[in-house]
Formats: C-alpha cells, structure tokens, sequence
C-alpha cells in the first residue's frame, strides 16, 4: 500500500510539475550587465531607438510618419559599408477585398556580401495603426533590425547580400511589401533567397516561429541549428495558413519566395491601443526576438545559398530548448503505427477478456462527453461573465491582463470534470476500457491529420503512442493485479511527458492569440489531453481520484470567481469604445456613429436618448451588422472632391476619367462603385480587368490612404447603358479629430477601439451618379 502510494504521488507530482513548467512562457532571460558582449544583441542597445520610433502614433501620412522613416534613414546609413536608399512609389495591392492604393516610403538598407551572389531579405513594417504608438506592433522588430545591421557591418563582411527592408504601410494592406517586390526586375527577384519577417500582435511572451514557405525543409533545418532557444511548429503554420490574416510575410510567400515569419502574442489587449507604448513592452520579448533575428541572419549570411528550396517537413519545438523536426513520410509511417497499435492492443484485450467491446464504445463516448462537457461548460461561465460584466466584450479579444485567471480557473475546472467523469463510470469501465476510448479519437485525428494537414499529425501522433504505452501497462497490471511491477508503475507517468509537453504550450499559445473569444475551442483541446491521463490516474490513485477532482472543482472555481470579483477597469487596463463622427453631404445630416456592442457610461449619453440601432453598410463597407447612431449638429467639413476628367465611348463600352481630391490631412479616400460590374478599371498606374474585379459583396471597394492634395486620377471602363453609383468618402482616423467634437470628455477608464470600420474617425460622405 505504501509503494503504491508513493507511486500514485510520483504520477500526480510529474503531472503537475509537467504542466507548470511546460506553461511557462518561452523567453529566454535577460543578457547581465548593461550592454551584454560587443558582438552580441542586448535590448538595452535597442530601448532609445524604440523610444524614438514609437514616441506617438506614426500611421501613413502623418507628420510622425515623415519623422519615424527619416530617423530610420539616418540610423541606417551610420553603419559602414551600408548603401541605404529611399523607395518612394504609388502602389495599389488588393489584399482582401478592397483595393488599396498609396504612396510609400520604404527604406532599403543593403549589406553587400563579399560573394555578390544571392541576398537574405529581412524584413518589419514601420507604420503604426492610428490607434496606437506601435511600440510592439512593429516598432520592436524595426529597433532590431537596426541593431542586427550595426552588427553585421562592424562586424566580418558577411559571404551572401543582405537586405533589409524597413517597409511602409503593412496597417492598410502590406502595400509597402508589395511595392517593394513589385520594383523589383525578375532577376533581382531570383537573387532573393529567403524572406525572414518580424512582427508583433501584443506586447509580451515568446517570439514564436509561426509560419515558413510551403518547402521548408532547408530553412527549418536552419531554424533549428541557429536559434539560440526555438519556439515554433508546424501545426502553427499549418492552421495560419487557413486563416484570412495577412502579413508583409503573405506578399511574399504568394509570390513564391521562401522565408519564416515571426511574432509575439501575448498581451492581445494592448495590440493596436494607445497602451502599446514602448514601456509597456516586455524586455524578455525584445531581447528574444532580437537573438532570433541575430542568429539567424549570421546563420543565412554565410549558408550556401543555392538551394534554399527542399521538401516540407513536420516540425516542432520542445520548451524552446531544441526542435524536432522529420519529413512526412515518417508522419505517414507513425499514422500506421497509431492505427495499428490500437488495433493490436484491441485485439489482445478482447482476446484476453479485459476488454469489453460494448463497453469500450461506452468509454468512447465517455471520452468525447470529456471533451465537449468541459467546453461548453467554459463557454456558459464565460457567457455568464459577459453578461454580467459587458465591458469585456469591448475589449479585442475579450482579454485583459486578468483574464487570465479566469482562464486558468477553467483550465482546472475543466481537468476536474474529466477526473470526476473517470470515477464516476468506475463500476462500468475499466481504467483499461476508459483509456481505448480516450485513444479513438486521438488515432483518428493521427491517422487523418497526415492526409488533411500534415503539419498537425505530430501533435496527434506522439501522444497517442505514449496513451498505446499506457494502455499496454494497464492491461498487463490488470492481468496480475495483486503483483503490480514497480518498474511500470515507475515509468508509466513518464509517458504522460510528450502529451504535457505538446499540449499545454500549444493551450497557452492558442489564449495568448484568440483569447477569450476562442475558450471553448482551447478548453476543448485542453481536455482532449486530459483524457489520455485520467484512465491511468484512476488505475494508479483509485478512489482519491474523486478528492483530487473535488478539489480541482473548489480550486478551479475559487480562481474564476476571484478574477471576476478583482476585475479592474481603470486608467491602467480600460475598457474600450468608439465614436464616430458621420457628415452625410448630400442629406446635410450628421450622425454620432459606435460599432459597440451596447452603449456604455460615455457612449450613451454622447449619443443621446434618441440612439436607435440600424445597418449602415451603404456608408461603411462591409458592415452587415446593426449599429448605434444619433443625429447631431452639421459641422463645418468640406466635401472630398469628385471630378469628371473625361466620358467618352467606345461602341458599346463608356470610359469614364475621375479625379479624387481630398480635403482633409493624412485622411483616406474611399470610393465605393455599385454594382460591380466594371469591364475594368486604371488605377495607380495598373489595369484591372473583369477577373480581377470580381466580389462577393456586389460592389467595390477603393481606397486611397494619404492622397496628394492634388488629387488621384483613375479611369473605369463599363457597358454604356449601365448605370453607377459613386460613394465618395473621406475618413480621417485618429482621436485627435474626433476629441474637439466629442459632447462630453472621454474618461480615464475608456480607450478608443483599435484600429478598424469604428476606430474613433471622421467620415465625410457624397455620392454621385454616373
């Protein structure tokens, strides 16, 4: 009895040890001293410059925008040896569904290699979001850049050429990243290597490796060997890939260039506020992407740069220590393995008689009541916090520094639960007969996942065979239970290892990046690991199993109720909102506009008793919701401008040349055309033709960020008898322009909405018919 207990202690003590330090953010430490070695990266050697850059706001356009690229120009071109130029273009790049269209200031610093043959490109974005002084968002990989290339200049002239790319307006389109490469001659194009891109979406935690080039295989081995502590895998990659989310990375991997591209997540709630700000930025992340960017650029400046193209591989990390990584053959061959396992160890329990097929299926859904119980168990309790505390829906993300203690609250609820379920099914099933239902769905998704998306197979396929090692023990102690082996016993909880190791760092990223709008989603993965525990744990504890759950249900509930009742929304971590400010020039009608959910303490009473909710989508394009909006007074704005240069036709087909002008500084011009019907259209010195016209919503979307006060010309090309409409808008972001219009004065607890349709702006409308 008491050899059993202590290894029943043992289990519990590598579990929760396992996942306490497998939660632990990935960031390395700080470098000692206050400079670190002369030829390393330190974050002190960056904190002045990042100061600089993101002093205020510096969108496209702005006079801080002017101030941050010149600093960038002066920066650069102290370093010897270094050629640094200034890109300035009129650029259009459909990146979604609008077309977007203006002039950027790239700043291109290159590093010639002794060799002259192919470049390594790396590559940040500059620009901020109106909303914010982008400190992280980019103004921490920018900062580094700059460092990583006083090293390389000071240092042995390197073998390859090396660019990089300080690129402009990534905030409105990537436009910068796609001037950049569109500039360049097919061959120049050819002697870009590999593209490594930096950026950012929160102000903390890991700077995570979280997507590469479709054949990857060359550059992850590079990845592998030259980072000073990895942090990445193939899954990351895999699912980014399906999501509608873009990156200066996204110009280049669409055209066919290899390259990895690189972020932090943690602190969601920052991202695009005005709390992005240089202090808020932790050290630990700049000095881990900072190394990241070192080490790979001294890694790629000297490789052979010949052949960077190689078949993909499946990859992952393991605690930012080393990276495993093998070719997809073998993710077939441990597909086989999984299927043929289970069905093995099947065959012998039943054969044996310890294992009952009825009851497996009972244990099958045991396992999956498991996994959705606890998830939609977190997302009622969550639903349950927003409703009584609605100020977390305004945030992005729903998160805030202290949502993370109701995450974790769920966390151990949800491991409870799964506990509590194992113990109460104990009369029925078998430790045995729960662990063959908790491992189906784990082979299916390791049998399919090579098939559907290859790069998620590993983290099916290495738990699953650790639970096919569980289950073989527990059928072999179930054969002699009265003689159980010490040295099964011993190393049984090892076996948990490689599922602790994969799932909670991937659980914690997966918050860091969704937050709380994806818990249910995250709990659910988190229990799906849980189940390959629980059976063993319940051979091994028996009938404590119910205390630890009962505990797990006290500790896990005290946690969320705590966080709820230390909820702080103050100057320090606000909540959020928007206004604004709607000028119809054709009705002669203003309107007091807000994309939020409901109407908060400010929101309400600067819109009025008469706030009604209604679609707006003829005003903001693509918004199909219901919002708020309020009549107010006219101010004193004049009309953007609409010119008809030329109307001519050509047999049945009309050309119609316009001129755009704008009234307002560092505004947007956007020009919407129903119904999209367009033959084609001249903008920006291209030509789109009906494929690249086409939309989804029926109409098109133009827009024009920071035009000359001259104006933009653009032809369109239609059928004759067709008539369009043309919905002038000029939108200028930022608080500074809404402030001076605000009724009341916004509290110290409120901040306006990132960037997006309802940032705090002015939007000055016409329309006319041609």
């Amino acid at each position: 009895m008491i050899r059993r207990s202590l290894f029943a202690g043992f289990a519990v003590a590598v579990l929760l040890g396992g996942v306490l330090l497998a939660y632990q953010p990935v960031t390395g430490s700080l470098p000692e001293g206050a400079s670190g070695e002369a030829s390393g990266f330190h974050w002190r050697h960056v904190a002045e410059r990042l100061r600089i850059i993101s002093a205020e706001s510096h969108f496209i356009g702005t006079r801080a925008h002017r101030e941050v690229y010149r600093y960038i120009l002066e920066e650069a071109a102290k370093n010897p040896g270094v050629q640094v130029e200034l890109q300035s273009v009129e650029a259009s790049y459909r990146a979604w569904e609008p077309f977007a269209i203006a002039t950027v200031n790239n700043v291109v610093a290159r590093l010639p290699g002794t060799q002259g043959g192919r470049s390594v490109l790396v590559v940040a974005h500059y620009d901020s979001a109106p909303t914010s002084p982008g400190a992280a968002d980019d103004g921490t990989a920018v900062a580094a850049m700059l460092e990583v290339l006083r090293l390389m200049a000071s240092g042995t002239r390197p073998r390859n050429d090396l660019v990089f790319l300080f690129a402009d307006a990534e905030e409105v389109g990537s436009m910068g990243a796609s001037a950049f490469l569109e500039a360049l001659t097919p061959a120049e194009r050819e002697r870009i290597a590999t593209v490594l891109n930096f950026d950012a979406r929160g102000n903390r935690g890991p700077v995570v490796m979280f997507e590469t080039s479709q054949d990857n295989g060359w550059l992850i081995e590079q990845f592998a060997t030259a980072s000073p502590s990895p942090v990445g895998h193939s899954l990351a990659s895999a699912i980014y890939g399906l999501l509608k989310n873009g990156t200066d990375f996204s110009v280049f991997r669409d055209a066919g260039m290899s390259g990895l591209n690189f972020a932090y997540f943690d602190g969601l709630e920052v991202y695009h506020t005005r709390g992005e700000s240089a202090a808020s930025v932790d050290p630990r992340s700049i000095q881990h992407q900072g190394e990241q960017m070192l080490a790979l650029v001294r890694q790629l400046a000297n490789e052979d740069l010949s052949h960077v193209v190689s078949p993909p591989v499946i990859y992952f990390d393991v605690l930012g220590l080393f990276v495993v990584r093998y070719g997809l053959w073998l993710g077939q061959v441990l597909a086989l393995g999984c299927a043929l396992g289970l069905g093995l160890l099947l065959f012998r329990g039943v054969r044996s008689g310890q294992l009952r097929l009825g009851r497996c299926g009972v244990a099958l859904a045991v396992a999956l009541g498991g996994v959705v119980l606890p998830a939609l168990l977190a997302w009622l309790l969550w639903g349950a916090v927003r409703w009584l505390e609605p100020r977390y829906m305004l945030l992005p993300g729903e998160t805030s520094v202290s949502t993370e203690r109701y995450f974790i609250g769920l966390l151990v609820l949800a491991a409870a639960v799964i506990a509590w379920g194992a113990h109460a099914v104990r009369r029925l099933l078998t430790p045995a007969e729960l662990a063959v239902g908790a491992l189906v769905p784990w082979t299916m998704l390791a049998v399919l996942s090579v098939f559907l998306l290859p790069g998620t197979s590993y983290f099916f396929q290495w738990p699953q065979l650790c639970g096919l090692g569980l289950l073989s023990l527990l059928l072999r102690e179930e054969r002699q239970p009265s003689a159980p082996s010490s040295l099964a016993l011993g190393l049984a909880p090892l076996l948990f290892v490689p599922s602790i190791l994969l799932v909670v760092p991937l659980t914690r990223l997966l918050y860091a990046a969704f937050g709380m709008t994806g818990i249910a989603l995250v709990i659910a993965l988190w229990s799906l690991g849980w189940t390959l525990f629980v059976p063993f744990l319940r051979f091994i504890l028996g009938g404590p199993l119910v205390w630890c759950a009962r505990l797990g249900v006290v500790a896990g509930g005290a946690l969320f109720v705590a966080a709820f009742v230390m909820r702080v929304f103050d100057s320090s971590q606000p909540s959020m909102n928007s206004l604004v400010y709607l000028l119809d020039i054709d009705q002669k009608k203003a309107f007091w506009v807000s994309g939020d959910p409901f109407l908060d303490e400010w929101t309400g009473p600067s819109l009025g008793a008469g706030a009604r909710q209604e679609q707006l989508e003829h005003y903001f394009p693509y918004v199909d919701w219901k919002v708020f909006v309020a009549e107010t007074s006219v101010r004193e704005y004049p009309a953007p401008g609409l010119e008809v240069l030329a109307d001519t036709r050509q047999g049945a087909r009309r050309q119609v040349a316009i001129r755009l002008l704008p009234r307002l500084d560092a505004s947007m011009l956007e020009l919407r055309v129903s119904p999209a019907k367009l033959l084609g259209v001249e903008v920006a010195g291209k030509h789109y033709g009906p494929a690249e016209l086409r939309s989804d919503w029926g109409r098109l979307i133009f827009q024009f960020w920071t035009p000359a006060t001259t104006g933009v010309d653009m032809k369109l090309l239609l059928e004759e008898d067709l008539q369009v409409e043309l919905r002038l808008s000029e939108v200028r972001y930022g608080s500074e322009s809404t402030e001076p219009l605000f009724p009341q004065r916004r509290p110290a607890d409120k901040s306006p909405y990132p960037f997006g349709w309802f940032s705090d702006s002015v939007r000055v409308t016409q329309a006319v018919r041609l």
